[in-house]
């Protein structure tokens, strides 16, 4: 799945993002660090969970290391419009 498509549906209020890791998810942006993540899954749900069209965010995996990243997107700072902006520009 490419980054593109991660994000393609947030405007309709549902968020389709799966595989987020290998690939072209290897490199996490310097600045994730900003709202204390460490892979894009983490910066993805982040910015799912602070997206004013989403309603609820149903993170689902198979893999226990999936499942303890995607619970560190929990912790620590949110997305606010202009870094989700950014999130979006890098991700694509």
């Amino acid at each position: 799945m490419s980054r593109r498509d991660a994000l393609r549906h947030i405007g309709s209020g549902v968020a389709g993002l799966a595989a987020a890791s290998g690939g072209v998810w290897d490199a996490v942006p310097a600045w994730a660090s900003e709202i204390d993540c460490s892979s894009w899954a983490q910066l993805l749900l982040k910015f799912v969970v602070s997206h004013p069209a989403i309603t609820c965010a149903i993170p689902a995996t198979a893999r226990v290391a999936h499942l303890r990243d995607n619970m560190q997107g929990g912790y620590g700072r949110l997305p606010d419009e202009q870094l989700r902006a950014r999130i979006v520009a890098d991700a694509t």
